[in-house]
């Protein structure tokens, strides 16, 4: 949310300061009262489950991730938690271990999210393996295969295949593509949508 207010650029760019830990977290600490209202005020008008988005994540890596939000996110997740479960978005390849042993899914899934949903860059057996038993997987379905029109049925009929083969052994995994299913042209999402649905419905049960 800050890289919203703010320009991810803007919000980058402080990280090159002496204390920029403390320039971030003091940005963190002005919108997180937003936030909890905001989850407040859905769950008052009935939302049962609340998405919490981070398309910036995969942009700081692991080492500012850890110093700079993870207590944070834990903070706002533990919050919303005493009403209803969270869904945490992580956009972008997190598969990343820094060179001092920092792993990415592994602080991401630290989070307690309910449910994390990765992005389709991110190795899905490798995730649910570093999650465990801690939190359930969603989505990883490479989004440009679901919105340009040059990949053909028998294209989005096998990535989707791939992505439910990666993530239902085990359990704890729901189907959904990486990122925001592309809507445009919407002839050709609702060939997909409809494509991925009878996948589901043909391997996706247990």
């Amino acid at each position: 949310e800050i890289c919203c207010l703010f320009g991810l650029v803007n919000v980058l760019l402080q990280c090159k300061k002496q204390n920029w830990i403390n320039i971030i977290k003091e940005l963190i600490k002005r919108i997180l009262p937003v936030q909890k209202e905001f989850a407040k005020l859905q769950i008052e008008a009935g939302a049962d489950i609340i998405g919490a988005g981070d398309s910036a994540i995969s942009q700081i890596g692991p080492m500012r991730y850890e110093k700079c939000c993870l207590e944070e996110t834990k903070g706002l997740f533990n919050y919303i938690q005493k009403e209803v479960p969270v869904l945490y978005h992580v956009c972008g390849d997190n598969d990343i271990v820094d060179k001092e042993g920092r792993d990415m899914i592994k602080l991401i899934s630290s989070t307690n999210a309910d449910i994390i949903d990765f992005d389709y860059q991110v190795d899905l057996r490798k995730a649910k393996e570093k999650c465990g038993m801690n939190n359930c997987i969603r989505g990883n379905t490479n989004t440009t295969i679901l919105g340009e029109i040059s990949y053909s049925a028998i294209d989005v009929i096998n990535e989707v295949s791939k992505t439910i083969d990666a993530g239902k052994p085990g359990g704890l995994y729901q189907y959904a593509a990486g990122c925001e299913w592309p809507w445009e042209p919407l002839d050709l999402a609702i060939r997909n949508i409809s494509i991925a649905k009878a996948l589901i419905e043909k391997m996706g049960y247990y």
